[in-house]
């Protein structure tokens, strides 16, 4: 009898401790806020509790977590709140421990849930910054389906070891406008990680040549998260840079008429620490994958911050002259070229390799005077905003400047470099205003470098001055296609007049929709002149765009903005445009019609009032005025879509 007794005892108790636990759980997606760092170790389900053990990976020994008391599990309509926590401190911010681990290990109970959920939401807060779990796999059913939905095929993930070095050489590049074609998958991606509003989309920044200056283009992530960029082009292959930040970040090679295909795992964002460079680990198909490949190993990447190490500290580099400065880049480079010799890549990923470390290069020289004085505040503990009188700038002579010829930068070959029309324009201003040159001397220097026949670099130095009217929208004038047309390649008029075709029917276009409005403003200043431009707009959410024609950030913003504007045409929200006499009034006159929206172009004494009544040290800027007539938000430099239909919205409502 006795012996039953006891058997009936163990049984109750196992039977009141019954659980369900699940090691190291599948998670379906995350917010924002739970991107880095958060995982769950474990889940233990009991008759009377529900435990959480999580790890938070600060990343850094700043980095810093905080839960809050009112986090809750989820399922469907019902909720769990929060008991207590085991390991931290609620409502705190949580720092890593002294001990080099940056890592803390905590418990969260919950009240008991039902052992038959098949998934389960933890929300620390509402917002896409808190920290937000959803879909916890509690059973291996969902946790199969999970990893089905978000698994990355075989042939995708080892793509790179079906490369095969045949030998072949790089191709020799030339002038092409068909365009390229980016392409892809973006697997495991979840729009809830970035809410449903956000503008997922993926981007290819790319160097015109013509314009210097860059150049974006978009595609969207589609429902079945694949994406399809089409890329004009003024070469036939040139590097670019891919984007969609958070997710992705990586240089790769496009070709013209041709597709490069690049395939990224969402997934791996949640460990992005384990990642190089935080960046997602990209999977190549289609043209140029094993120079694509020979990129995503890094060799070009964080070079900066190699440089100011390399070999000696800052402190070394701030006290260097230019020739110096100069001597130390090529060492660097030339060690950074032996390296290209064990790379397990092919024959001419290494040469394209090459090129594109002499564009490098080359950025950095012509950045050495920058760079010195970097060094030097990164040596004394100073910020940029820091005055600093005692640090003498190094002078640049004409010895300096003869590292084009040095490097062999005037080569068509060099147009596969991102930076290539980069390097012309600011070697060309180096020319003009470090050494002091007249037009006559810089022509002089310019044949002393490269000769007195033709040469890319002074080819570009001119097609860059003919095509500033490209840059503002506004079509190049016939007696300049005409100087065009005398230079050594047909293809420079060519692409001028196709340019000139396309901004000319844009411009018929948008004069005929309308849908901008000019206004005169009154002679008042500050906060008189701002009470007046905004006077009739009463009731409405105004935003206000401080810019000007010159300026590239502000005309990238344009176009970022754009599908934001037509989300809330026919809503009360009114865009304001102000610029000053600094942009020129027929530029002006042709640019903003196909902008939408009120201008104002003030006079610089007023537009300064203004910039001064914010404190903006610069333009683009912003100011969003509520319903109430109350400025609501205001400062310098664009914060990205999403932030500014956030703030909108709010103010609509």
């Amino acid at each position: 009898m006795k012996q039953i007794i006891i058997a009936l005892l163990m049984f109750l108790s196992l039977t009141a401790s019954a659980q369900k636990t699940v090691e190291s759980p599948t998670i379906g997606a995350r917010s924002m806020g739970a991107c880095i760092g958060i995982f769950i170790d474990k889940i233990e389900i009991k008759n009377d509790v529900t435990k959480l053990y999580l790890t938070n990976y600060h990343g850094h020994q700043d980095g810093w977590f905080r839960i809050s008391s009112g986090t809750t599990l989820r399922a469907g309509d019902k909720k769990w709140k929060l008991l207590n926590a085991e390991g931290i401190d609620l409502d705190t911010q949580v720092f890593p421990k002294d001990d080099g681990k940056l890592a803390t290990h905590f418990v969260l109970n919950f009240p008991a849930i039902d052992m038959s959920l098949e998934t389960i939401d933890l929300y620390e807060g509402e917002t896409l910054n808190s920290i937000i779990l959803y879909d916890i796999a509690l059973t291996d059913r969902s946790a199969d389906e999970i990893n089905k939905r978000n698994a990355v095929p075989d042939a995708v993930r080892n793509y790179a070891l079906n490369i095969k070095d045949n030998g072949e050489s790089l191709e020799t590049n030339d002038f092409s406008m068909e365009p390229a074609i980016v392409k892809g998958k973006i697997y495991g991606f979840d729009r809830r990680t970035f809410g449903e509003k956000m503008s997922a989309e993926v981007k290819v920044f790319i160097f015109n040549p013509f314009l210097g200056e860059q150049l974006s283009y978009s595609g969207r992530i589609n429902t079945d998260n694949t994406y399809e960029i089409q890329v004009p082009m003024t070469t036939k292959h040139q590097t670019v840079y891919l984007g969609a930040n958070p997710i992705i970040s990586n240089d790769i090679v496009i070709s013209a008429g041709k597709t490069v295909v690049v395939d990224f795992d969402f997934q791996q964002i949640y460990k992005s620490w384990e990642l190089p460079n935080n960046c997602l680990i990209p999977y190549f198909s289609g043209e140029n994958v094993d120079i694509n490949y020979a990129l995503s190993l890094g060799m070009s990447r964080s070079l900066n911050q190699e440089l100011l190490n390399y070999p000696t500290a800052a402190e070394k580099i701030s006290k260097f002259t230019m020739k110096e400065y100069k001597d130390y880049i090529f060492d660097f480079f030339e060690d950074i070229n032996n390296r290209i010799n064990v790379m397990p890549v092919t024959k001419r990923a290494k040469e394209y390799l090459r090129i594109l470390l002499k564009s490098e290069e080359a950025y950095y020289l012509s950045m050495g005077s920058f760079w010195i004085e970097s060094a030097y505040r990164t040596a004394n503990g100073k910020s940029y905003n820091d005055s600093i009188p005692e640090f003498k700038k190094p002078t640049i002579d004409e010895s300096y400047m003869d590292y084009p010829r040095t490097l062999g930068l005037d080569n068509i070959m060099m147009f596969y470099a991102d930076k290539f029309s980069y390097n012309i324009f600011y070697w060309n201003g180096r020319i003009l205003y470090d050494l002091n040159k007249s037009a006559e001397g810089a022509e002089a220097f310019k044949n002393e470098i490269f000769g007195v026949g033709d040469s890319f670099f002074k080819d570009f130095i001119k097609l860059q001055e003919y095509c500033q009217p490209l840059s503002d929208q506004a079509v190049v004038p016939d007696s300049i296609i005409a100087k065009i047309e005398k230079m050594r390649f047909p293809f420079y008029a060519d692409y001028v007049k196709a340019k000139n075709s396309e901004i000319a029917a844009k411009i018929a276009e948008e004069n005929a929709r309308g849908g901008y409005y000019v206004h005169q403003a009154s002679e008042s200043t500050g906060d008189s002149l701002f009470v007046d431009l905004i006077k009739d707009f009463k009731g409405k959410v105004v935003f206000i765009d401080f810019w000007n024609t010159w300026c590239v950030p502000c005309r990238q913003a344009f176009k970022d903005l754009e599908p934001m504007k037509k989300e809330f045409e026919g809503k009360d929200v009114v865009f304001l445009f102000i610029a000053d006499e600094s942009s020129p009034q027929k530029v002006y006159d042709r640019m903003i019609v196909s902008m939408k929206g009120h201008h104002y172009r003030l006079n610089n004494a007023q537009a300064s009032s203004l910039r001064q009544k914010w404190g903006f040290p610069g333009i683009p800027s912003y100011v969003i005025v509520g319903r109430d007539g109350i400025v609501k938000d205001f400062h310098t430099g664009f914060k990205g879509v999403d932030y500014y239909r956030t703030k909108i919205e709010r103010e609509l409502k």
